[in-house]
C-alpha cells in the first residue's frame, strides 16, 4: 500500500479527511506553493492540515484557504486564494481511497 498522508479540511462546520498518497501530495503542493524548497517537500511525512473560511459572503467571494504544513524543524504558513470548491474536487479526485466525513463538535 503506497504511503499516503492525511489531510483534514474544516469548512462550514464540516470535518472531511481525506487520505492522499505521498507523491500526489508532493505534486500538489509543489503547484500551490511553487517556492518551496523540493527538499522540504521531500521530508513532507510529518502533518498536512488545511483550514477554510469564508472571508465574506457575496458571490463572488473567493475561499481563503489558511494552509500550515509542518515538516522537520519548520512551519510554513500561507494564504491561497481559490474557490473552496475547487480545492476540495482537487483533493477528491487526488484521494486515494474513500474518505470520511464528520460534524465538528
Amino acid at each position: 500500500m503506497a504511503e499516503c498522508v492525511n489531510i483534514t479540511t474544516l469548512f462550514g462546520g464540516r470535518v472531511s479527511v481525506f487520505c492522499v498518497e505521498l507523491v500526489h501530495v508532493q505534486k500538489l503542493l509543489s503547484e500551490l506553493l511553487p517556492n518551496l524548497e523540493s527538499e522540504y517537500l521531500d521530508e513532507l511525512l510529518i502533518e498536512l492540515v488545511t483550514q477554510y473560511g469564508k472571508r465574506a459572503v457575496t458571490q463572488e467571494d473567493t475561499t481563503v484557504c489558511s494552509l500550515t504544513i509542518v515538516v522537520p524543524k519548520r512551519v510554513i504558513n500561507v494564504e491561497i486564494h481559490q474557490p473552496f470548491e475547487q480545492i476540495e474536487s482537487l483533493l477528491a479526485t487526488l484521494s486515494s481511497g474513500p474518505f470520511k466525513v464528520s460534524i465538528a463538535s
